[in-house]
């Protein structure tokens, strides 16, 4: 194996033996210094998990494509950021050897799109890391003071931004919190593109005093964080895959998701899948994730759901596509 970087990587990145080439350059690196040094330094196959071939390759190659999301909400992306996705794209579905899909609904919206040949095209799950595992209770106790946290609370985890679809999930929350007055909404991620309305909605909500920003949350901790939660919602106009639902299930809690893209592929039996565009869908959801909360039997099915996708798993069917694209 041989890894490309435009900067050094760091000294504990876990490279094992793999040969590494920095490439430096301030612009184009993918299109002119990687192509430069491919057409100087051929190889086997091409591997590129983040959705750019560069442009005018001809060797063999395999590209991972993550979503179509500027297709199925155009208005998250700007209009320049439109046209050059959809190009790119489109440069990738016809050019790769082989493509890795991350979903089913991606691959399907390639083939539309496209005009992909399913047969080039294999669905490739993301896994679930092995620390989210559910957090002993003398952890969650003590995270919640430190962090202030309440009793029973709603988690929703990434970033703040329209097509995450929070607007209606505070509204869902002021229906649910009429009758459920000890239960919060708490809103762990960082500010994204136009989150200043989501903000503003949340405080001249009727629920104002029980909903809160917690910011960006560091990785270390989101285990206990989902641990603690009584639900965990994602109720999003698009996904192509959803981390957050499998992380949460991992941890037993329970799952509220929208039934958009990718999210209902990785569902599992306990989850509560709404149409995100109905406020009374996604309240009687969260209603029905916070009843489950307790549920041991439930508790469980999650994390067995979750513990089905591996990281282990997508590596060696993503060494097995490598292999396929790279056999004359």
């Amino acid at each position: 194996f041989r890894l490309y970087f435009r900067d050094a990587p760091p000294d504990d990145a876990p490279l094992g033996s793999a040969e590494q080439r920095v490439l430096p350059a301030r612009r184009l690196w993918t299109h002119h210094r990687l192509r430069r040094e491919l057409s100087a330094n051929p190889v086997n196959v091409l591997f590129v998990p983040s959705h750019v071939l560069p442009v005018g390759y001809q060797g063999r190659s395999v590209v991972t494509i993550h979503d179509l999301g500027y297709l199925h909400e155009p208005s998250a992306h700007t209009a320049s950021s439109r046209i050059q996705l959809d190009l790119t794209t489109r440069w990738n579905a016809r050019s790769a050897s082989q493509i890795i899909a991350i979903s089913e609904s991606t691959k399907q919206d390639l083939v539309e799109r496209y005009g992909t040949d399913p047969s080039r095209i294999t669905v490739i799950h993301h896994g679930v890391d092995s620390r989210f595992v559910p957090a002993p209770a003398e952890e969650i106790e003590q995270y919640r003071r430190e962090r202030n946290l309440p009793e029973r609370f709603i988690l929703y985890v990434g970033t703040i931004q329209p097509r995450k679809n929070l607007i209606r999930l505070i509204s869902a929350f002021e229906t649910i919190s009429l009758d459920d007055p000890a239960v919060e909404l708490v809103i762990a991620g960082k500010t994204g593109w136009k989150s200043h309305p989501i903000v503003t909605r949340a405080t001249v909500s009727s629920a104002s005093g029980r909903i809160r920003f917690e910011g960006h949350i560091p990785d270390t901790h989101l285990p206990t964080l989902y641990s603690a939660a009584s639900a965990v919602v994602l109720p999003s106009l698009y996904e192509g895959f959803g981390l957050p639902v499998l992380e949460a299930m991992a941890c037993g809690t329970p799952v509220v998701m929208s039934n958009r893209g990718a999210l209902p592929e990785i569902s599992g039996a306990d989850a509560r899948v709404i149409d995100p565009l109905d406020v009374q869908d996604l309240a009687a959801g969260l209603r029905s994730a916070l009843d489950s909360s307790n549920v041991d039997a439930l508790h469980q099915a999650r994390i067995e759901h979750a513990r089905s996708f591996t990281w282990e798993r997508a590596a060696r069917q993503t060494l097995d596509v490598l292999n396929e694209a790279g056999t004359p």
